[in-house]
């Protein structure tokens, strides 16, 4: 299938993510679902996804994650508070964004690029289209 998994000392079976969407960084292995997991647990984040992005063309891959944050997350927001209305707020929400990264992800496992956006591609089913995302690149979104 495709499907990576660890299983720990107990017998519990862990599912990481699929082949072939690890980011290799420095040697390592980054798991996508493990950086979204951590980041869905920060109380103003919707939506994770991450994803491995080359630097520059044939670039090592920085891992790039896209977040949807609730509404009302910037006051003076655009798109309903869940974009920044401002420099300083978009300043402001990434150093606490990094700054609960640094808590739960080792410094390999953190996100190079945070990318704030009111929506992502879907399918119907509401999956993101991590291939679309792929083409796009961040240049479509606000980017830090």
């Amino acid at each position: 299938t495709g499907d990576l998994g660890r299983i720990d000392a107990d017998g519990f079976t862990y599912v990481l993510g699929r082949k072939g969407e690890f980011i290799e960084r420095d040697g390592d292995f980054v798991s996508p679902r493990e950086v979204d997991e951590v980041l869905l647990r920060h109380e103003l984040v919707e939506s994770a996804t991450t994803l491995g992005l080359p630097e520059r063309e044939g670039g090592r891959q920085q891992v790039t994650t896209f977040l949807i944050l609730r509404k009302g997350s910037f006051v003076n927001g655009r798109d309903d508070g869940r974009l920044p209305g401002s420099d300083t707020e978009k300043a402001d929400m990434l150093t606490r964004l990094r700054a609960f990264a640094a808590l739960h992800l080792t410094e390999k496992k953190r996100p190079t690029t945070i990318v704030l956006a009111s929506k992502l591609p879907t399918d119907p089913t509401g999956k993101t289209r991590i291939n679309i995302l792929r083409k796009q690149g961040t240049n479509a979104y606000e980017k830090a």
